[in-house]
């Protein structure tokens, strides 16, 4: 648990006016609750990506993840991996 808090202090860094970071303030703790049990029970999928097109400073597709739970996720994991 203490990891995701962390991670999800580390997402959300300069993203707090963002609607995915805001809807997940809501109910902040037990979403995290929620990634926990879902890590735990291996029940967690990583959700489908949304794509848009950037222009500047030339085209290409951009692929985004929600931030709850993958963004949260990656970060947990980077936490373990590269600790800091």
């Amino acid at each position: 648990m203490e990891n995701l808090r962390l991670a999800d202090t580390k997402a959300r860094k300069g993203k707090t006016k963002q609607y995915g970071v805001k809807l997940h303030d809501q109910n902040r703790e037990k979403n995290i609750e929620t990634l926990h049990e879902m890590l735990i029970n291996k029940t967690y999928k990583t959700s489908p990506y949304t794509t848009f097109l950037i222009y500047e400073p030339k085209e290409r597709e951009v692929f985004k993840l929600p931030y709850f739970p993958d963004r949260i996720t990656h970060h947990a994991i980077m936490n373990v991996l590269e600790p800091q």
